[in-house]
């Protein structure tokens, strides 16, 4: 399977655990003060969003993205989800999972390789009320993840542009956010460049590398996007007619200062043969997001370890880099006798709980982010008989007992779904 369709799962555990000890959100909140655009139709969220096809909307971003703008005819939609999701659930096109709705020989849902790039190129909209505690704070929208390109409007300004399936981005939305009452939201999303088709693939032909039987004839694979919504094993005979154009992931509407953390990440080091001391070095992003020099002290805590940490750090505008504190440096991070992350059925998987804060010189908390993480160290080698690859982990040899991890066809995706196929996976023996 090519890596844009699915992933090799060696260690689910891990997974299921954060999965029920989180948020139990997919999309991981970026800030205390934090929601999620969630519509009210398939996930009876609190945001009313709405859809029409952009050749069927004469006005631009500006109009659309205002509180005046008349959306009657527009038809309610689900976020996340994309257009062919809103479609189906709407009735204008059947199930494509029902029978043989789906086979593109029937012609009963037009195919974007035929009915054009326009065909399934929509307008999303909604609004929302910001919280009064995002007074006085730096307020941003962040999209997850959308498919293909989109540009974004709010309140009649236009935001800027993103693309890529597997791209995430935040917009800092402080100079036009109305913190008095309704903010209109309008996101125009187009489909992959090239949607490729269910054709039989050339011999000699220049998309995707290596893959000659599955993704189409691999057109698709010159997009950042996956191979599998042009035609897959499951979902064959005829892949996903929008090529799952939309906004698959969620919106997030969140709070901050000045100063933004981000990609808080813990890497583990084990002694040879002995797991009673772990060395634990701590890394994160922090940028200053305004035009002034910003100075504080950036700390953190292991809240299991009882491992508290801090640095100053001075900023200059708009300045972003990378913080690591080490185990050389930080004693505190040099641990005895850690409680150790194993695979199924060779222990606990035990986490420790991580937060890292930066507190301004005037004793104010720009930015907390948190994480959890098992203490764990995974290495592998080819010393056997027939070269063949073998895992350790905390340098004990483990037997993988993997799988591929396959998504709904339409990213039709809950919590209550993926907790589920996290159960599954466990109850299945991989580890």
């Amino acid at each position: 399977m090519n890596s844009k369709c699915t992933a090799v799962i060696f260690f689910i555990c891990c997974s299921t655990v954060l999965f029920s000890q989180s948020s139990n959100r997919l999309s991981k909140p970026s800030s205390a003060s934090s929601f999620f655009l969630r519509s009210v139709r398939g996930f009876h969220g609190k945001y009313d969003w709405k859809i029409k096809k952009r050749t069927d909307v004469k006005q631009d971003g500006a109009a659309i993205s205002t509180d005046q703008f008349n959306d009657a005819g527009w038809q309610k939609a689900i976020v996340p989800g994309t257009v062919l999701n809103t479609l189906v659930s709407n009735g204008i096109y059947p199930e494509p999972y029902f029978g043989d709705n789906n086979r593109k020989s029937r012609a009963l849902i037009p195919d974007l390789a035929d009915a054009g790039n326009s065909f399934y190129h929509y307008w999303f909209k909604t609004s929302f009320i910001i919280p009064s505690n995002f007074k006085g704070k730096r307020t941003w929208l962040k999209l997850h993840g959308i498919n293909y390109r989109c540009e974004i409007w709010l309140n009649g300004h236009n935001l800027g542009t993103m693309a890529g399936m597997f791209n995430s981005q935040a917009f800092d939305i402080s100079a036009v956010a109305n913190l008095q009452g309704k903010n209109t939201l309008a996101i125009s999303v187009q489909p992959v460049d090239i949607p490729g088709t269910n054709s039989k693939p050339k011999t000699d032909r220049p998309g995707a590398i290596g893959e000659n039987r599955n993704g189409g004839d691999g057109e698709i694979g010159k997009n950042v996007s996956m191979l599998m919504s042009v035609g897959w094993d499951f979902t064959a005979p005829d892949g996903i007619r929008d090529r799952n154009t939309g906004i698959w992931k969620d919106v997030e509407i969140y709070a901050t200062g000045d100063v933004v953390l981000e990609h808080p990440f813990v890497q583990t080091k084990l002694a040879p043969a002995d797991t009673s001391h772990a060395a634990e070095t701590v890394s994160v992003e922090i940028s200053n997001e305004s035009n002034s020099i910003q100075t504080g002290t950036l700390s953190g805590f292991i809240k299991e370890a009882n491992a508290l940490f801090a640095q100053k750090i001075t900023l200059q505008p708009w300045e972003k880099r990378r913080v690591v504190f080490g185990p050389e440096l930080f004693k505190q991070l040099n641990l005895k006798n850690p409680k150790l992350w194993w695979p199924v059925n060779k222990g606990r998987q035990y986490l420790y709980s991580l937060s890292l804060k930066f507190i301004s010189g005037k004793g104010e908390v720009s930015h907390t982010v948190t994480d959890k993480f098992g203490i764990r160290e995974i290495s592998s080698d080819q010393n056997t008989p027939d070269s063949s690859r073998r895992f350790y982990v905390n340098g004990y040899p483990i037997f993988i007992r993997g799988t591929n991890w396959v998504p709904e066809a339409m990213l039709r995706n809950t919590e209550t779904r993926t907790l589920a196929e996290l159960r599954y996976t466990r109850q299945a023996g991989i580890n």
